[in-house]
């Protein structure tokens, strides 16, 4: 059987006729299935029948956004959005039903086909399922397009409408992602490993409330993962369930499975060696830093203190090679890989200043040496990573207050790091590019020295429940699913979405100082209930579940386009209701009062004035501090939930700048795909261009990797 790669899928935005094509092949198989009586032969029925419905009703919603998306580009010559990428994954799920039913007409005669008969119509059944999905989901988006005025991605435009639209986007039917479908609208290279982390959290979730050991538990996570590699089904409902319901320390223990003994050893054995590898304690002592306005003038930075007071910092040098300077760091022998160098390098013009991500919950340096070596060895220059405390025991602003205390360090300490002190680049992944943006925001605002560039990686930039087309794809992505988004922004928040908060309201912090003289800032613990907040404006949108059962196939026909209401209560601005029949099972069926529950907290959390701090959220810095960003390149995923964070704030950004801001769109690649070079040449090949782009934004000369 032919077989599509994902990237086929970009070839039909400008083929007007797959969706003729499609009808075409459907109606040609149910003719054929219609005439046997066998249960098989039924279910194949069954399903092209709702292929047909699905295809004539979301080829119009297709062609509408289709329309509208490129007002929403970064610019005239780089296309990329949240509804570009809806429209990407569309069809590539419609390419991969193509070539799973030109098999079935071609083969399906035939006496080998019969032995693989229900496998294949299980495939197509699954994809058929998907498309249903798909088909709500552009439902949304068309329904979030008519509420866009301007070309903002992140607007607050009917923002509680728009709101209400991502509820009932996160109670869809998920786990169709989840199944022999996972990572479908990937590279190949990238969808063994995906199924293998499904397999891993939906056999690691069995074993984590049954034991308490780390050795315990991955034993017997090994010991439940046949079943789920076997069952695809069976293991989409298992990591719906845990993503969907699991608290924060679940996600905690999962995601630091790479910093466990067995694994923390991977990246020595695996990655290129570096000669320098040390972690370094910075000593929780006030500092200055010259005040750029001021020819005399110091200001004062003292030590991080939010939360739990004064504490220290621990980095991570990482240098390929030895460089002047370096031994007033006392280096001991196990700082060094392999034979010591005979030779010690002039210090480096440049450095690299970088924090990791992990949901500002997880992982750490050393779990990002995987690929941070090969940096290293790339760039040829010293590399700090920073090691901040992480949520939700030290929840915002503590990372904050670390990493530009970190930075403060690195700007007094160049010879001792083999720097010249001459330019530095922050650069930081998912979480870690928040908290280098709010460092270059933090450095602008007490006038200190601003580094001479930025590169965010796969980072967002409003940590609200924000609204907005690219994040619709939560719901099928296989490392930032619905439920582990938004645990991940309230636990930074100081939210425990498990256990309700119960005393008095959050106190506002939209004007969170800088640096603190005096006494420390007080914890930003979240207070108040979700049933104290009055709620009382924001209307109940979500339709009432529906159940998943199929009714009896109905005879071929030339069918138009389901047009049939919605139980749903009417939003002060006008739109068009979601299309329900019998063939499309589009919500999750959940209890009533989890899924009220769940509403609750998410409005809880949009209402938090926290997460308004241009600290925690940079796309809401004003003006005149964006205006002073230096040279800033941002590099995201057309298929990440967080796309349309760095198509909005590089749009923002590039008005006000007055340095030079591009935009680096890698396609086909999920949120995290750094953390995947080893295992992905595609992977491997964005790890370059990201190298690619510090070099360029640096001022560095250029080198291929």
């Amino acid at each position: 059987m032919e077989s599509h790669n994902a990237d086929d899928a970009s070839r039909l935005l400008t083929v007007d006729d797959m969706a003729v094509h499609l009808r075409n092949l459907i109606v040609n198989n149910l003719e054929f299935f219609q005439k046997s009586t066998t249960s098989l032969n039924a279910t194949y029925f069954a399903v092209f029948n709702r292929l047909l419905e699905h295809i004539l009703n979301i080829d119009p919603l297709m062609k509408k956004i289709q329309t509208a998306m490129p007002r929403f580009d970064f610019d005239s010559t780089l296309s990329g959005n949240g509804f570009r990428s809806l429209i990407q994954i569309s069809n590539c799920c419609l390419l991969k039903i193509d070539e799973i039913i030109s098999d079935i007409s071609q083969n399906r005669d035939s006496m080998l086909f019969r032995l693989r008969a229900s496998n294949v119509q299980k495939e197509l059944e699954a994809y058929c399922n998907v498309l249903g999905q798909l088909r709500a989901c552009l439902h949304y988006g068309d329904r979030m397009l008519e509420m866009k005025e301007n070309d903002d991605l992140l607007s607050h435009e009917f923002e509680e409408i728009q709101s209400a639209i991502m509820e009932e986007v996160e109670q869809l039917n998920q786990e169709v992602f989840y199944g022999r479908t996972l990572g479908f609208q990937y590279h190949k290279s990238m969808r063994q490993p995906l199924t293998v982390v499904g397999i891993a959290m939906a056999s690691f979730s069995e074993s984590y409330d049954a034991f308490e050991s780390e050795f315990a538990r991955t034993a017997s996570s090994f010991f439940h993962s046949g079943k789920y590699m076997f069952n695809p089904e069976l293991r989409a409902m298992q990591v719906v369930d845990i993503t969907r319901n699991a608290d924060i320390r679940f996600c905690k223990a999962f995601w630091s499975l790479t910093e466990g003994q067995v694994a923390q050893h991977f990246p020595f054995i695996m990655c290129p060696k570096v000669n320098i590898n040390k972690v370094i304690t910075i000593e929780s002592k006030t500092m200055t830093l010259p005040h750029v306005e001021l020819p005399d003038g110091e200001i004062v930075i003292n030590p991080p203190c939010a939360n739990s007071g004064p504490g220290t910092v621990s980095v991570r040098l990482i240098s390929s090679e030895i460089r002047e300077g370096m031994a007033e760091l006392n280096l001991a022998s196990s700082d060094y890989e392999g034979f010591l160098p005979k030779k010690t390098l002039p210090r480096s013009k440049y450095l690299l200043l970088h924090c990791h991500g992990g949901g500002f919950v997880a992982q750490s340096s050393k779990s990002h040496e995987i690929y941070l070596r090969h940096w290293a060895n790339w760039l040829n220059i010293p590399i700090v990573s920073i090691d901040y405390s992480l949520s939700p025991e030290e929840p915002f602003p503590r990372a904050t207050e670390e990493c530009f205390f970190a930075y403060a360090w690195v700007l007094n300490n160049a010879r001792q790091l083999g720097w010249t002190g001459e330019k530095i680049c922050l650069t930081g992944d998912s979480a870690g590019g928040n908290l280098m943006t709010s460092t270059v925001l933090r450095a602008i605002s007490v006038k200190v020295r601003v580094p001479d560039a930025l590169v965010a990686i796969y980072t967002p930039f409003l940590l609200t429940i924000a609204p907005s087309p690219s994040r619709m794809l939560s719901l099928m992505d296989p490392l930032l699913p619905v439920g582990i988004l938004t645990r991940c922004l309230a636990a930074y928040a100081g939210v425990n979405f498990d256990k309700p908060p119960t005393s008095q309201s959050m106190p506002d912090m939209s004007n969170l100082a800088i640096i603190e003289e005096s006494s420390p800032p007080s914890s930003p613990s979240s207070n108040g209930t979700f049933d104290e907040l009055d709620l009382t404006s924001e209307q109940e949108s979500s339709p009432a579940p529906v159940t998943s059962q199929e009714s009896s196939p109905a005879p071929v026909t030339s069918q138009e386009p389901s047009t049939a209401p919605v139980t749903s209560q009417e939003h002060a601005h006008p739109r068009k209701h979601m299309p329900l029949t019998r063939s499309m099972p589009v919500i999750h069926p959940q209890e009533a009062s989890v899924v009220s529950l769940r509403r609750r907290q998410l409005r809880y959390f949009r209402n938090l004035p926290i997460t308004k701090n241009m600290f925690m959220s940079p796309y809401l810095a004003p003006d005149e501090l964006l205006a002073a960003f230096p040279p800033t390149c941002l590099m995201a995923c057309h298929l990440d939930p967080l796309l349309d964070d760095s198509i909005a704030f590089g749009r923002h950004l590039r008005s006000v700048s007055r340095n030079p801001v591009s935009l680096e769109l890698v396609d086909l690649l999920p949120h995290g795909f750094l953390n995947f070079s080893l295992v992905s040449d595609d992977a491997m090949a964005a790890s370059k261009r990201c190298v690619k782009r510090i070099r360029e934004t640096l001022g560095m000369p250029a080198a291929d990797p």
